[in-house]
């Protein structure tokens, strides 16, 4: 009885507002990381910290249209940054540069689309100068 008693007290909210539109764009991210998993050959992303750029290596990927790539650190939102990047067909290797980025812990995340699906890669790494 006590502990029905006591979870009358205790608050049942939801963690956000808009959890509906959240589950949305979980599940458009599921099926883009199913997407990417039927290419031939998967995103490769390579780091230079001595040049200060990021390589992505979209293989044989044809009729790639564009990209974002977003760098996110979970102990710094300031230092979070994002890249739009318009994708030429010829262009299989691309240089991103990061010339800004502050030194730490991120994930990168690579979102992208070819005529007809879009694809996403989240892969972590460490920057330092």
């Amino acid at each position: 009885m006590v502990v029905l008693f006591k979870s009358f007290g205790i608050k049942q909210e939801l963690v956000m507002d808009n959890y509906y539109e959240h589950d949305l764009q979980f599940q458009k991210r599921l099926d883009q990381i199913s997407n990417r998993k039927t290419l031939e050959k998967d995103l490769q992303i390579y780091f230079d910290n001595d040049e200060k750029i990021v390589k992505l290596d979209f293989g044989n990927q044809q009729n790639l249209a564009s990209a974002e790539v977003n760098f996110y650190n979970a102990a710094d939102k300031s230092a979070d940054r994002k890249k739009e990047l318009s994708l030429v067909d010829s262009e299989q290797i691309v240089d991103v540069p990061i010339p800004d980025l502050k030194p730490g812990k991120y994930d990168i995340q690579v979102t992208w689309n070819d005529d007809q699906k879009s694809y996403y890669k989240e892969q972590f790494f460490l920057y330092q100068q």
